[in-house]
């Protein structure tokens, strides 16, 4: 495969724009890279620099889109697909813009412009939900009233488990039960095969885990009507996040915890979900390729 990488290009102080008296959006770096392979597309990446406003756990930023690109030669450039990580809200300054090469004609982008949304969950803006001693609510969905169209619902797996060894008609009633409380829709089989997969997609790794002092708890997971569950933290007695990572799917939160959770603990529910957003224009002029 034949590969060319043009070298990058430090700017910066040739694109800047101000979203407001304080936020300013500044282009660090260009790079450009073409290649002769077939289906392999040449492209643009712009590293840009977010400067002015707040950025850590509570406060995150991601490129929500590129509304116009053109090269000056007045060809449009699309935007191409971004990565994983790219497309996920992050505390960084630092976001990547990914755009089709321009004709090798063209000296500079005469102009990029899009959007960023910036993520400020309170519990004011409904994206930060508080439940205070959650264990007395197993089984139930904990964002039933703040946000109806999610669920989150803490699973007692190994007990259920247990119980769908022992008694299948008991295990079926239970999910019944889970069913109505939890506004679950479709018929018996598909609430079967939903809660299979959900038992059957865990990591494998309780074992491993349990003996390393690791805690595990398991949340069955519903999204949709444009929100998400952004992230569950969990804080002991004195207030200290006793989160040690987790993973997730389509349908099962599992989340890992330093320490056995207590009556006293509390939870923190992330939703991503609009009035927790708010969106910020921005442009970029006159980017000289490199």
């Amino acid at each position: 495969m034949k590969l060319k990488i043009i070298a990058a290009l430090l700017i910066g102080l040739s694109s800047r724009v101000a979203f407001s008296q304080d936020l300013h959006l500044f282009l660090n770096n260009i790079e450009e890279a073409r290649t002769t392979v077939d289906n392999v597309e040449d492209f643009v990446e712009l590293t840009t620099m977010v400067n002015g406003i707040e950025l850590d756990t509570d406060h995150q930023v991601r490129i929500k889109e590129i509304t116009e690109a053109k090269d000056d030669r007045g060809n449009s450039l699309q935007q191409l697909e971004r990565s994983f990580f790219d497309s996920k809200f992050g505390s960084s300054k630092n976001l990547t813009i990914r755009l089709e090469a321009p004709v090798r004609q063209a000296t500079r982008i005469e102009t990029v412009e899009g959007l960023i949304e910036y993520f400020t969950p309170t519990e004011e803006n409904g994206g930060s939900i508080v439940r205070e001693d959650f264990l007395r609510h197993q089984n139930k969905n904990l964002l039933s009233d703040a946000h109806p169209e999610l669920a989150l619902t803490l699973i007692e797996k190994d007990a259920f488990l247990d119980l769908k060894e022992k008694d299948e008609q008991a295990y079926k009633a239970w999910l019944k039960k889970l069913k109505k409380e939890n506004d679950i829709s479709g018929s018996e089989e598909e609430l079967l095969d939903l809660f299979s997969d959900f038992f059957n997609s865990t990591t494998g790794w309780e074992g491993e885990y349990r003996k390393s002092g690791i805690h595990l708890l398991y949340f069955y997971i519903r999204e949709q009507g444009g929100k998400y569950i952004h992230a569950i933290n969990v804080y002991n007695e004195e207030g200290n996040m006793i989160n040690h990572g987790y993973s997730r799917n389509d349908i099962r939160y599992e989340l890992r915890l330093s320490e056995k959770v207590t009556p006293g603990c509390r939870m923190e529910i992330i939703v991503e979900h609009a009035g927790a957003i708010e969106e910020l224009k921005f442009s970029l002029k006159n980017i000289y390729l490199p």
